[in-house]
């Protein structure tokens, strides 16, 4: 489900476009919904990370990956993306295919936060938000 088809729509501050797709920025969780075949690598975030971290300058935030479309991720970059962003606490990731299941199963392996990953976006937000708490 899209952000703004989701309850979640009116926790949003502000929404930015990017490269990669769109994020759409609450108090403490920023929600990335990239586009249908991107490549996902650290060298095509850049501006994705600078403006989380000015974003959320040093308080502590939860990032949530709801892959509505297929694209593909360099999980050996998530270590880079974690140290430019150590106040990133929780990732959650929601999948809506068995295809992205079984990518997100592997790249669990390099994401070195706590990590929730289901086909139920409430499930996903609501267990990145307890551990900002």
């Amino acid at each position: 489900m899209k952000i703004q088809n989701s309850n979640y729509l009116k926790d949003v501050i502000e929404v930015f476009p990017c490269n990669i797709g769109k994020v759409f920025f609450c108090k403490d969780l920023a929600i990335v919904e990239a586009k249908q075949g991107m490549h996902v690598c650290y060298e095509n975030t850049k501006d994705l990370a600078i403006k989380i971290k000015d974003f959320f300058g040093s308080r502590k935030f939860g990032l949530i990956s709801n892959r509505i479309n297929d694209y593909s991720v360099e999980i050996l970059d998530y270590e880079r993306f974690y140290n430019y962003l150590p106040n990133l606490v929780a990732h959650g990731i929601t999948y809506y295919n068995t295809k992205t299941s079984f990518n997100v199963e592997l790249e669990k392996k390099y994401i070195g936060v706590p990590l929730f990953c289901n086909n139920d976006l409430k499930y996903v937000f609501e267990n990145v938000k307890i551990q900002l708490n």
